[in-house]
């Protein structure tokens, strides 16, 4: 096991009732690494994903880790589902907290910080779990996955039940998490962690990988330049951080903004209503300029 590796399985065996549902697999997840695994169902996905997190015992074979952050691994672990518990979803994300052996203050700003960024709908803090939408329990069960900002986060079908707002924070969110390094695997059928988020795909087969394909690195484009002549006579309104306006600058009658890339397009919108007109926009990564 190198420097590099956060977990590494040897010859991982995992038998139920008579058969090999992981068979003598080998495999080294890197520190910083985002790893999709794909396959039929019934062909060992959850259960390596399992493995690889120590959260089931193998029959034979090994498991190395190396944490970065002290003598643990830390590890956050989403199912493919939740149970619909009599607890409201703040409730539920606290005990979780809680066990994890999070500070109290400490776990309900995290907790809060978390259920801004998945927008629940408008007065689900009050209806308990039994009562969610299959995607409402899909955002709290990433959540309570997320809560002690892990090493090594694990999630099984994670975009299922979202609608297409809730997959592109899910998406927004794993990345921030991928670029403060954090190891991710996912076991998916949705081609976009392939396309935009992954390092690599496992294909699995009768608890064996039967084909490794790794991605060239991407340019991940993290804000966009916006620059606009202000209206005749007139002002543009202030936009902040919930438009996603990371920084702003008037000058000579004209406004430049930097914005996240995934909510310039709102931004625009919104600039041509109040009735500027838009000079120039283009793309940057990194710290906004100034």
């Amino acid at each position: 096991m190198t420097e590099k590796h956060l977990v590494t399985l040897t010859n991982a065996t995992k038998r139920y009732s008579g058969r090999n549902v992981l068979d003598k697999v080998d495999l080294d997840l890197s520190k910083g690494e985002t790893t999709v695994l794909t396959g039929p169902n019934g062909s060992g996905k959850s259960t390596l994903l399992r493995a690889i997190g120590g959260l089931t015992a193998l029959t034979s074979g090994s498991r190395e880790t190396r944490p970065a952050r002290g003598s643990r691994l830390e590890v956050g672990y989403a199912p493919d589902h939740l149970p619909k518990l009599k607890l409201t979803g703040r409730e539920y994300l606290g005990h979780m907290a809680a066990i994890g052996g999070m500070e109290p203050r400490a776990a309900r700003e995290r907790i809060e910080t978390l259920l801004a960024r998945m927008k629940l709908p408008a007065g689900s803090e009050r209806l308990r779990m039994h009562d969610y939408s299959k995607g409402m329990l899909q955002k709290i069960n990433l959540l309570q996955a997320m809560l002690r900002e892990p090493e090594l986060l694990l999630l099984d079908e994670p975009l299922g039940g979202l609608d297409g707002e809730a997959k592109a924070e899910c998406e927004r969110v794993l990345e921030e998490m991928r670029q403060s390094g954090a190891t991710i695997v996912l076991a998916s059928h949705e081609p976009v962690w392939s396309e935009k988020l992954a390092d690599r795909r496992l294909a699995i087969a009768n608890g064996r990988i039967v084909r490794e394909e790794r991605f060239a690195p991407q340019v991940r484009v993290r804000w966009r330049l916006v620059q606009c002549a202000l209206p005749a006579g007139g002002a543009l309104p202030s936009y902040g951080e919930p438009e996603g306006v990371m920084n702003s600058r008037e000058e000579r009658g004209q406004m430049r903004y930097w914005v996240d890339e995934d909510r310039s397009d709102a931004l625009l919108q919104a600039l041509l209503s109040a009735g500027a007109s838009i000079l120039a926009v283009r793309s940057g990564e990194g710290e906004t300029e100034e």
